[in-house]
């Protein structure tokens, strides 16, 4: 019965997150139009492109790299390959991440 609380709750947030993303480029698009490229001198869509890219290749190596072993939990064995490589995928993502932006934090403390 939680479970599938829980898993009705994960389709509701994954479909409002998809909604917003959605939303939000059209919006970003009707608004800027053809003048997105450059904000102030800076190149605001190269940079938007550049990190877009970044994340899909770092996710894709992450899912590549993932284990797909089956798990004992709670006493059952989860032998689902490609669930397994996803969640995989977003632990070792969001921890690169983490390093990436902590080192970033102290580069730019030292640079001053």
């Amino acid at each position: 019965m939680f479970v599938d609380i829980l898993l009705v709750l994960m389709y509701v947030l994954l479909t409002l997150a998809v909604v917003a993303i959605v939303f939000s480029i059209v919006r970003t698009v009707k608004v800027r139009g053809k003048d997105f490229g450059v904000s102030n001198g800076v190149p605001a869509m190269r940079i938007a492109l550049t990190t877009f890219g970044l994340l899909l290749i770092l996710l894709a190596l992450t899912f590549l790299t993932g284990s797909d072993a089956p798990l004992l939990i709670n006493g059952e064995e989860y032998a689902d390959g490609l669930w397994l490589k996803i969640s995989d995928m977003f632990i070792n993502s969001s921890l690169i991440l983490l390093l990436i932006c902590s080192v970033l934090v102290i580069v730019m403390r030292f640079r001053r």
